[in-house]
């Protein structure tokens, strides 16, 4: 809680510092957006190196805002001050970036072309996917299959050969329709909370600190109030930038030694029941996790390990009592326990926080009408509450009659998209207030109503359709929309950005980004061919969604009742921690520490946040809370440390035609 204190402090002294953000940041916003746009999939699919829009804290906005403030303005404050960019101005610039460069990546740009055409490439005789699934894919979801337009995507142009543009034209246009709806139901869900967790609630949004810190409180940067002046900031800075230096001597220089600091097997010795449930266990020292661990609060830090630990020791008890031993059947050895519980942890945690804002959503509510539902309650808000919640059920009405006019059924697809809803709140949670770079959700909302309510309720057609846009935006959920959009408004809101600024700028960068990355993924694939590009874009991960429709279909199930069971245990004992929490103050634990403890994730970050809790907590112990204030910096520096020698390496490997030089992310 200190760390929001003093955030809100700031704020209130910097009120009088900024000014309005002048019409060029706008156009520099979006010309930058354009060149994020073409370099994510160039650096993520071509050159397979650190990936520039993959985390929640993305490397490609905080480094065109690490280069404006360190280098551009630096020199620009001396020579041409009129030409310097002011605080408002960069931090537009950043949000604008932050909100829409996930659509450049995993968030949409990387997968709708090849999911378009992935099942009409990798259908055969023995899958019989076209015998089970095609009748219910409409013609204008995906490109022509006639000629070479869907072969020469995975395998490249063949001489003569042309990038058939105008194929593309009806389902890339589809698809950006449902887009643009899909991110202006989100857009409205964030302006919906905003209030809420900005203002009420004063999460402490960990990761705007890196921007915020980074830019300082003078009206042009970079002043003296910018952590780059503070010399902790550059010694946490050197620490990831030796590890990452060291180690890429190796990749350019065969027989180099490094240092192994990621993926460290720690489980493969566990071979024997019950002690198997181990044996994935990893460690991975990942600089920026550790700087984060140390800026949350002490119980959300110890939460995002602890309960990873928990979860370990409960599947080992359970792999005791014969969980995942084919020779042993009871009603729920079956059952996917750990998934189950995630989602009853997620709706769980959703309920509370929906229930719990309720009165104040309609004291909102009442206030917008009384005002005139039209204006804004002050500067800073991008629209008002009351345009805002009509916003978002248009929205969400809007994918509803898309997805029905492509095959669903309308409720199956109103579910899916709600279900959705509670994922994309959860995981916002997870970041706004537990400052979780990485993070992930082990099912999808289709396993969720097959669980409940089985294959013929929720029908063949609409388990077709829906699987589209779960592979489109909900698979990848390291660049789900909602926490970057969260964390814009928290930054707008801190620095005094005009909201109908926000609202132009991110709208006008959301169109340019789908539109420069449609154009980069086409262009890649059909020049290199898609299977030689980043693998797994084109392999696996492109008939995955297909393969698990097909093995549905193929297996017709009734309602999951030992799967529900472990769900509504999920929901209890998630609803016992936010009870206990609210109800105890010496409570140690965060319940959003059980949220993602089962998942791959978990597995690869659960070091770097103890280390991070680690430090936190001996710096505390023995030097008290202005010893901890004093190492923030030091934080900080691991964080862009880490960030900043990534892209240092990805610029050059670009320039030298390197690929396949990955640094961050590491898991």
């Amino acid at each position: 809680m200190a760390i929001t204190q003093t955030s809100d402090t700031q704020v209130e002294s910097e009120r009088g510092l900024d000014q309005r953000p002048r019409g060029r940041a706008l156009l520099l916003g979006l010309l930058l957006a354009a060149f994020l746009g073409l370099a994510t999939p160039y650096s993520d699919l071509f050159l397979r190196d650190s990936r520039l829009g993959t985390s929640h804290l993305p490397m490609g906005p905080l480094t065109i805002l690490f280069v404006l403030v360190t280098f551009y303005n630096l020199i620009a404050r001396r020579l041409f001050p009129r030409l310097a960019w002011r605080r408002t101005e960069l931090l537009l610039v950043y949000c604008m970036l932050l909100s829409t460069v996930a659509l450049a990546s995993t968030g949409y740009g990387a997968w709708v072309t090849q999911i378009s055409a992935s099942p009409f490439y990798y259908a055969n005789s023995s899958n019989k996917w076209h015998d089970l699934f095609f009748k219910y894919i409409p013609s204008w979801l995906h490109p022509t299959t006639k000629g070479y337009v869907v072969t020469a995507l995975f395998e490249g142009l063949a001489r003569g050969q042309t990038i058939p543009w105008n194929a593309w034209l009806v389902p890339l246009g589809a698809w950006t329709l449902f887009t643009i709806m899909f991110f202006g139901a989100f857009g409205c869900w964030a302006l919906i909370l905003r209030r809420r967790w900005i203002e009420s609630e004063k999460l402490t949004f960990p990761l705007t600190q890196v921007p915020l810190s980074l830019v300082g409180q003078e009206r042009t940067p970079p002043g003296r109030s910018t952590i780059l002046h503070n010399r902790f900031f550059w010694l946490g800075f050197a620490v990831p930038a030796f590890f990452h230096a060291f180690n890429s001597l190796g990749t350019y220089f065969q027989g180099f030694p490094i240092m192994k600091i990621t993926d460290i097997d720690i489980g493969s010795g566990f071979v024997l029941r019950p002690w198997n449930s181990l044996s994935l266990l990893r460690i991975f020292i990942v600089f920026s996790i550790i700087g984060v661990g140390y800026l949350l609060t002490s119980e959300i830090s110890l939460s995002m390990w602890l309960f990873y630990w928990v979860h370990e020791i409960q599947m080992l008890m359970f792999t005791a009592l014969g969980y995942g031993d084919a020779q042993i059947q009871t009603w729920w050895v079956n059952a996917y326990v750990d998934r189950n519980q995630e989602q009853g942890a997620f709706f769980a945690l959703v309920f509370f926080l929906l229930w719990t804002a309720r009165r104040e959503f309609a004291a909102t509510w009442r206030a917008a009408l009384k005002r005139g539902w039209w204006r804004r309650a002050n500067e800073t808000e991008p629209v008002s509450f009351a345009v805002a919640v009509v916003g978002f059920f248009a929205f969400f009405a809007g994918m509803v009659v898309w997805l029905t006019l492509a095959g669903a059924r309308p409720d199956s697809a109103a579910l899916f998209l709600l279900i959705f809803v509670v994922v994309a709140t959860t995981l916002a949670r997870l970041v706004n207030a537990g400052g979780s770079i990485f993070v992930e959700c082990s099912w999808m909302p289709q396993d969720v109503a097959l669980n409940f309510l089985g294959t013929k309720a929720v029908g063949a057609g609409s388990l077709t359709i829906m699987s589209f846009p779960e592979r489109d935006y909900m698979f990848n959920q390291e660049t789900i929309l909602m926490p970057y959009l969260m964390d814009s408004l928290k930054i707008a809101h801190a620095s005094r950005i005009p909201g109908r600024h926000l609202l132009i700028g991110v709208s006008a960068a959301f169109l340019v980004t789908i539109l420069s990355a449609n154009y980069m993924v086409l262009r890649l694939a059909y020049t290199h061919g898609g299977l030689a590009l980043r693998q797994y874009i084109f392999t696996e991960d492109a008939t995955w969604s297909f393969a698990r429709l097909a093995t549905n279909l193929n297996n017709p199930v009734t309602p999951k009742w030992p799967d529900i069971f472990f769900t509504l245990v999920g929901a209890g004992f998630m609803t016992l921690m936010i009870l206990i929490q609210r109800r105890f103050l010496w409570w140690p634990l965060h319940p959003l520490g059980f949220v993602m403890a089962s998942t791959g994730t978990a597995r690869s970050v659960w070091f770097s946040f103890f280390l991070g809790w680690l430090i936190k907590s001996v710096v505390q112990r023995y030097g008290g809370y202005s010893a901890y204030k004093r190492l923030v910096p030091l934080a900080i520096g691991l964080i862009l440390g880490e960030f900043m020698i990534s892209a240092a390496f990805t610029i050059f490997d670009a320039s030298i035609g390197k690929t396949g030089h990955e640094i961050f992310p590491a898991l």
